[in-house]
C-alpha cells in the first residue's frame, strides 16, 4: 500500500533539492512531502560529497609516522626504526585509497542502513517500502553533512592531525569527547564522541521521519531509531577496544 498524506498534491510541485534544507527547518512538513514523493538522490550525493571533501582535506594532514608509532606503542611491541620507516612509506602510498573508497563505502553504508530500518519498521507493523526508508535515512542524516561542512574550516586551520583528533571527532567541540582529559581511554573516548549535538539532531529527525513516512507510533519510531543507534555505538566501542 502506498502511504498517502494530505500534502501530496503540494509536494509534487516542489523541488527535490528543497528537501535538503527543508528537513532541517521544517522536518514534519518535509517528511510528509517525502512520503508522497520519496526522492533520495540529492541528499545521498550531498552526504557522499561532504564526507569525500573532508577526507580529502584530512588525509594530507595526517602525520603517518606519529599514527604508526602510536599504534605500535599501544600494542606494546618493540619495532626497529627501519621497520617503522618502511611502514610509514607504505602507509603514505596507500593512504589515499581510504579517501577514494568513500565513493563506494558511503553509498553502500547508506543503502545498508535503509535496509536495516526497513526490516525493523516492517517488524513494528509499518508498510514502508525501501525507497521511502532510503529517503528518510539520507534526509535524517543531513545534520551530519552540516557538521562535516562546518568542520572543514577547522581542518583547514590545522597543519597536522593526530589519530586522537580522528577518534574523538572534536573538530567542532560538539560532543562530550571534546571535554575529556587526554588520559581518557579509547573506548570511553569513542562513547563520549557518540554523545554529539549533530547525532542527537539526526536521531530526532529519523524518529520524526519514520513516524510520518512509516506511519507508525511515536514510540515505535523512536524505538527503531534508538535500537540502531545503540547497536552502532556498541560496534564503535568494540572496535575501539580491539584496535
Amino acid at each position: 500500500m502506498e502511504p498517502k498524506t494530505p500534502a501530496e498534491s503540494e509536494v509534487r510541485q516542489g523541488s527535490a533539492v528543497q528537501s535538503l534544507w527543508g528537513v532541517l527547518l521544517a522536518p514534519e512538513k518535509t517528511f510528509q512531502a517525502l512520503a508522497a514523493r520519496p526522492v533520495w538522490l540529492p541528499a545521498l550525493l550531498l552526504l557522499v560529497a561532504s564526507a569525500l571533501a573532508l577526507s580529502i582535506l584530512i588525509t594530507p594532514r595526517l602525520d603517518m609516522k606519529q599514527v604508526i608509532r602510536e599504534a605500535i606503542e599501544e600494542s606494546g611491541q618493540e619495532v626497529p626504526a627501519a621497520q617503522i620507516d618502511l611502514q610509514v612509506e607504505m602507509a603514505d602510498k596507500f593512504k589515499w585509497v581510504g579517501t577514494a573508497s568513500q565513493v563506494i563505502l558511503q553509498p553502500g553504508a547508506l543503502l545498508l542502513m535503509a535496509g536495516v530500518f526497513l526490516v525493523l519498521l516492517r517488524l513494528a507493523g509499518s508498510e514502508i517500502d525501501f525507497r521511502r526508508s532510503l529517503a528518510v535515512s539520507v534526509h535524517g542524516l543531513l545534520p551530519q553533512a552540516l557538521a562535516t561542512v562546518l568542520a572543514i574550516p577547522v581542518v583547514l586551520s590545522r597543519s597536522e592531525l593526530s589519530m586522537q583528533d580522528l577518534r574523538s571527532a572534536t573538530f567542532l567541540r560538539s560532543n562530550l569527547a571534546a571535554f575529556a582529559p587526554e588520559s581518557t581511554g579509547k573506548a570511553m573516548l569513542s562513547l563520549l564522541s557518540s554523545v554529539d549535538l549533530f547525532s542527537l539532531w539526526t536521531i530526532a529527525l529519523l524518529a520524526i521521519g519514520f513516524r510520518v513516512v512509516g506511519r507508525v507510533s511515536k514510540a515505535a519510531a523512536w524505538g527503531v531509531v534508538l535500537t540502531l543507534w545503540v547497536l552502532m555505538v556498541g560496534g564503535k566501542l568494540a572496535l575501539a577496544a580491539i584496535f
